[in-house]
């Protein structure tokens, strides 16, 4: 009787998590323009064709953006140079080691999507450009936005690195260097990038706009790419030993949360504190 009680219980569990899966796997397909439900048509367009034109023409809108405002000051030049290079470097990422999943085509209505998608991320270029963000920062903030800005470019251009060379020659689980203790060392080193850019401009509206694209756009990715690992031999053990998006240093999480929290802090202390 106890046996039949504890299995009821543990159906109960399991189907609520397939329909947990469900609604996120829902919720993913939906924001992917591949296939999302509004992908009907002819698919002319390539997707990385859209991502490369707004990356590519950051430099040169934010740079408009400085004449027409008539702004050439200090906190404009940071974020020139900072979203001005993060463009450019994600367009040679893409001619030298292509990611598999940007070179589908979609069709215009996805394509529109993504294309406005991706202008939101110009907002916080916009503010500065206009006057709204910091104008003058401080040597330690630029210190800080550097040291991330560069930090997040290599973790982001190496896992992608490895992630290609490995799946041109074998296919299975990527579970070493880079991609050791954390599932998604890419995208956590293009959140520290972005992050950057929201340092570097000052005001919230960003911090809002980039954590709300994070959980809808990154989050469902992550979501379907652990999904897929899920399928592959050793994953289990290699879920063990890895964070989803963060690095995993130690086996004890009270650890990893505590040097977490005293990195942020560190970091908060150092560019508004200190």
């Amino acid at each position: 009787m106890k046996e039949s009680k504890k299995d009821e219980e543990k159906k109960e569990v399991k189907k609520e998590e397939i329909e947990g899966n469900k609604l996120i796997m829902m919720i993913a397909n939906l924001v992917d323009p591949v296939n999302s439900p509004l992908a009907f048509g002819p698919k002319i367009i390539k997707f990385n064709w859209i991502i490369n034109a707004q990356k590519t023409g950051t430099i040169f809108l934010m740079f408009f953006l400085m004449v027409y405002y008539n702004n050439f000051s200090t906190g404009a030049w940071l974020y020139l140079s900072l979203h001005g290079t993060y463009g450019l470097l994600w367009f040679l990422k893409d001619m030298v080691f292509p990611d598999k999943s940007f070179q589908a085509k979609l069709t215009v209505v996805p394509a529109l999507l993504v294309s406005l998608f991706l202008l939101s991320y110009w907002l916080m270029g916009f503010e500065i450009m206009c006057g709204l963000g910091d104008q003058n920062p401080s040597g330690k903030k630029i210190f800080g936005c550097f040291f991330l800005f560069s930090f997040g470019n290599i973790l982001m251009m190496c896992a992608d690195l490895q992630k290609y060379i490995v799946l041109k020659y074998k296919k299975g689980l990527i579970d070493d260097y880079f991609m050791k203790n954390n599932r998604n060392t890419n995208y956590f080193g293009e959140i520290i990038v972005y992050l950057t850019f929201a340092i570097a401009c000052g005001r919230k509206e960003g911090y809002i706009m980039l954590i709300c694209e994070w959980i809808l756009f990154f989050g469902s990715r992550i979501y379907m790419k652990d999904l897929s690992l899920s399928r592959k031999h050793g994953f289990e053990k290699y879920k063990k030993n890895s964070y989803i998006i963060l690095f995993k240093f130690f086996e004890n999480d009270i650890f990893n949360i505590l040097v977490y929290l005293m990195i942020i802090l560190f970091v908060y202390w150092f560019i508004y504190i200190l």
